[in-house]
């Protein structure tokens, strides 16, 4: 480690490639320290004494929060680093400790600032309503990162098939024998029909209801249906080119 301007980032370090040895000594805290200061990447070349240091680490996790991943084990349970890094970027939240992904607060301030650190929570927490509802709300796909408890939860899905249809490819069986999450879905696709129960294939009313959206959904109702309106006609007409990338 011999850098000879702390002020130029680490990684243009003319020699970086030879600062690696996690087991040297010869760097000085205060070299360490305003190199990454200047560059918090610069905590992946520091030796490993210095990464166990809080006050190095924490300054490396201020100025980028990607540094959090070279921080040894201990500090990355160490939660005001953690939250420093998820402050800036929520998704800092895939090299917390177990511990940290496991804290509410945490997990709750990476997914306000970036709704895919959701998936980087504890699995306990992925069980947590009010978490769950925070991600959901920014995006339809955190739903499938729910905890099997949750993905049976209707209101969250009613709020994930507000803004898409496919969140229904990952709910809860019991759900799809619902025909309001089956109309949810109808909104934005006749794909969403696919996903309705056996039960609800065979619902008349239901199956119209997708053949309006799109007559391609004859082929995803029940088979008795299927000749039934067939037979009478229903699906006869080809069906308009805009109603085909519904």
């Amino acid at each position: 480690w011999n850098f000879t301007d702390v002020s130029r980032p680490a990684m243009m370090h003319p020699r970086w490639w030879e600062l690696s040895d996690p087991d040297s000594t010869e760097a000085s805290a205060e070299v360490v320290l305003k190199s990454v200061q200047s560059d918090g990447h610069a905590l992946k070349l520091a030796p490993r004494i210095f990464r166990e240091n809080r006050e190095i680490v924490l300054a490396a996790v201020r100025q980028h929060w990607e540094a959090l991943q070279w921080a040894a084990p201990k500090l990355k349970d160490d939660h005001g680093i953690v939250m420093i890094a998820v402050q800036q970027n929520g998704t800092a939240l895939q090299w917390a400790g177990d511990t940290a992904r496991g804290n509410l607060d945490a997990c709750r301030t990476a997914v306000q600032v970036s709704w895919w650190a959701y998936e980087f929570a504890a699995d306990t927490l992925r069980e947590n309503y009010e978490l769950a509802l925070l991600a959901v709300r920014e995006n339809w796909q955190a739903f499938r990162l729910c905890g099997v408890g949750l993905r049976g939860n209707r209101s969250l899905l009613m709020l994930a098939l507000r803004q898409h249809w496919m969140p229904l490819a990952h709910a809860d069986p019991g759900l799809l024998a619902d025909p309001e999450v089956i109309r949810a879905g109808l909104r934005h696709s006749h794909q969403a029909f696919g996903f309705a129960s056996s039960l609800l294939r065979a619902d008349r009313s239901l199956v119209i209801e997708a053949l309006t959206k799109n007559p391609r959904a004859i082929a995803l109702a029940d088979s008795v249906l299927q000749e039934e309106f067939k037979t009478q006609g229903f699906v006869n007409a080809e069906p308009p080119q805009q109603e085909l990338s519904d």
